[in-house]
């Protein structure tokens, strides 16, 4: 992911969280039964869902200062992590 991409992304969680909302569909959505037992589908959610694209997580301790940013890859997935030691994720 790129840089811009990046701070793309954590703008928008950013705008959601001061907004109080979500990203939101225009209506329910319906899943099949098929949507919870089927193993391929499993497989490409947890390829798609967790190494296609980043997880924004990480503990306050983790982040000295205002600005810190930490790539680091767990045993299931890679993840990135960023914020201040007040655990807000924040821009520099």
């Amino acid at each position: 992911m790129s840089r811009q991409d990046q701070i793309n992304l954590l703008k928008r969680l950013l705008r959601y969280v001061e907004t109080r909302t979500t990203a939101m569909a225009d209506s329910p959505w319906r899943n099949e039964v098929t949507a919870y037992t089927d193993a391929d589908r499993l497989a490409e959610e947890q390829r798609v869902l967790f190494r296609k694209h980043p997880l924004v997580m990480g503990f306050a301790s983790d982040w000295p200062s205002r600005g810190i940013s930490a790539p680091t890859t767990m045993p299931v997935c890679p993840f990135w992590s960023c914020g201040d030691a007040t655990a807000n994720c924040a821009l520099s």
